[in-house]
């Protein structure tokens, strides 16, 4: 097994709220270890970009957030929420995905209308009032109601890439979760595309603490104010973002980012 001295390559002064925190989580599948004692603190309203090559752990540590996992993976420790452990045995899943929600790397909208898209997710939520505002405001807080206000009965499938992710991300903050796990959610899209999600993502931090999953290093460096490095399920370097791309503490942080692996 590798191992490797982190001494304090994470241990970094998180100012504010915290809006989540793992403490020695770890995810198997069957008898493979997926990820190791991760210990991670995430502070409200902040980007964090989870990096590392294919295989690293990332996006198996991030659907273990809310519980994604439950059903191919066991997964130990805590993910503290609000001062409860979410990954505890009686607690109710449902209400954890509420709270955290999820966009993942390709656009999935419903084969609905634009408006129905997120009006069946307020629905199945028990949200039932107010929901042509609930959909306006949840559209123009992923920047798409300019793009559609005048066409909400058209397919979502209409939509182009960008805007169907634009579309999923409304969807998801449509519930007002606390926290937004993203899951490479530009790398079907193109530069343009990629841009608008980007800025989506600066005015949404105002309201949500969001964790994304990234292979683009610039990306990362863009759009994150703390960068998590992921190598072989160990958590090697976690620090604020300008500091990790600047000045890394570990020769296997250089390497990656530098783009000698991965």
């Amino acid at each position: 097994m590798n191992t490797f001295s982190l001494d304090d390559n994470y241990t970094i002064d998180i100012q504010g709220d915290l809006a989540l925190e793992t403490k020695e989580m770890n995810v198997f599948y069957g008898s493979k270890q997926a990820t190791f004692n991760a210990n991670l603190k995430f502070p409200k309203h902040k980007i964090t970009a989870l990096i590392g090559a294919s295989g690293s752990g990332k996006s198996t540590f991030l659907r273990s957030l809310n519980r994604l996992n439950d059903d191919i993976a066991n997964v130990t420790g805590e993910i503290e929420y609000q001062g409860v452990d979410i990954n505890g045995k009686n607690v109710n899943v449902y209400e954890v995905r509420h709270n955290i929600g999820m966009v993942f790397q390709h656009p999935n909208p419903f084969a609905k209308s634009i408006y129905e898209n997120i009006a069946f997710a307020l629905r199945q939520n028990g949200i039932t009032d107010n929901l042509d505002a609930r959909v306006e405001e949840s559209l123009r807080d992923a920047a798409l109601w300019d793009e559609v206000k005048d066409k909400l009965k058209e397919s979502a499938l209409s939509l182009s890439g960008g805007q169907q992710q634009r579309l999923c991300i409304a969807r998801a903050i449509a519930v007002k979760p606390d926290i937004l796990l993203m899951d490479e959610p530009t790398s079907a899209l193109d530069p343009i595309s990629s841009r608008k999600i980007e800025n989506t993502m600066q005015k949404l931090k105002e309201k949500y603490m969001i964790i994304i999953v990234t292979h683009n290093m610039q990306q990362a460096a863009r759009s994150s104010d703390f960068t998590a490095f992921f190598h072989l399920g160990h958590v090697i370097e976690y620090n604020k973002t300008t500091k990790l791309f600047t000045n890394p503490k570990m020769p296997a942080t250089e390497a990656y980012i530098s783009g000698h692996f991965g």
